[in-house]
């Protein structure tokens, strides 16, 4: 983003910029405004009776808007197995990510116990550096789905019957190809729609 529309914003907003850095990904320059200043002071957390900060960001707004897409995958799926049984599997990650995945019966049985995972916070290292590494230890599910009915090639729904290829989708039947369909019937590469029947390559659409 150019200086000159962050200066505009600042004005705009009256919002004071405290300094500018450089972008460690794309070394774009950009500024950190006394408002993001306020909110990491506002959210961070008291441990141990002790205030703890944390730092300015070190990638611009659009780096980190970009590390949040990337972070949520609802397009690609892989072929993985599972870390428990070794039994194949639909998945969300791939293997390249180093993530095991189980499947949901199997996240959600006796034979799955994240308690022996557990482990002390070390506080002289990076927490996101432990989440980390608790993520490429730690199980996960494969998909994310709830009492659906012939839906396994599904991702983040719910409540579906006989749906192929949707994700964030509840209370559907016979969709396929698309996001974000609710409560929807025969409804067939559209995203965004709701209490609808019948519908091709729509989008945002109302009953």
């Amino acid at each position: 983003m150019k200086k000159e529309v962050y200066e505009f914003v600042s004005k705009k907003l009256n919002d004071k910029i405290l300094e500018r850095k450089k972008c460690e990904q794309c070394t774009e320059d950009f500024p950190i405004f006394q408002k993001d200043q306020e909110l990491l002071e506002k959210i961070a957390p008291t441990v141990g009776g002790k205030k703890q900060s944390f730092t300015s960001p070190q990638f611009c707004p659009d780096c980190r808007a970009r590390q949040r897409l990337v972070w949520r995958n609802e397009w690609n799926f892989y072929s993985a197995k599972s870390a428990l049984s070794g039994e194949k599997l639909f998945s969300l990650y791939s293997p390249l990510s180093n993530i095991p995945v189980i499947s949901n019966d199997e996240f959600f049985s006796d034979a799955f116990d994240a308690m022996i995972y557990g482990k002390d916070i070390d506080m002289n290292t990076s927490i996101l550096t432990q989440i980390g590494e608790l993520r490429k230890k730690v199980p996960t599910q494969a998909t994310m789905t709830i009492d659906n009915q012939n839906c396994y090639y599904t991702t983040g729904t719910g409540y579906n019957k006989n749906c192929y290829l949707i994700n964030s989708s509840e209370n559907c039947e016979d969709c396929m190809y698309g996001k974000l369909f609710q409560t929807c019937k025969k409804c067939m590469d559209c995203s965004y729609v709701y209490d609808s029947e019948k519908l091709y390559e729509c989008i945002n659409v109302k009953k």
